[in-house]
């Protein structure tokens, strides 16, 4: 009911009933307006408020949505970098073709033993054949 009342007094500006108060309503009658006035101006902030809660909230959908595509355009580029890392020249492509290789061959990738102490050889030349023996046991 208190809601209803209070409803149907905004928008409702208060006429004073006298045109000449006495100093205490008159005070009152000034009071009320300069309420009045201070709440009009925050129903006005309130619409700005408002106003650019939209834009903001239009803003972050469409950074949300660049955000997405920048994500799908890092990942791509990300698998380019990748391929061409493999294709790159260096010891590391160099054995993994011979992997691959080995494994069109024989149809698997399980390589002797044989072979990879000679992968490990070839890929640390500073370490003797007897300390690679007591690395593999």
């Amino acid at each position: 009911e208190e809601e209803k009342m209070n409803e149907m007094e905004e928008g409702v500006p208060l006429e004073p009933l006298f045109r000449k108060p006495t100093p205490s309503l008159a005070t009152l009658y000034h009071e009320h307006s300069a309420v009045e006035e201070r709440c009009q101006a925050s129903l006005e902030q309130v619409a700005l408020a408002r106003r650019a809660l939209e834009l903001a909230k239009r803003n972050l959908a469409v950074a949300e949505s660049e955000v997405v595509q920048r994500k799908m355009d890092l990942r791509k580029v990300r698998e380019r970098v990748w391929e061409a890392e493999l294709v790159e020249p260096c010891k590391w492509n160099d054995r993994l073709a011979e992997l691959r290789a080995y494994h069109a061959e024989h149809g698997h990738a399980d390589v002797p033993v044989s072979a990879l102490v000679t992968l490990f050889v070839s890929l640390h030349p500073t370490v003797s054949l007897r300390e690679w023996r007591l690395i593999l046991g």
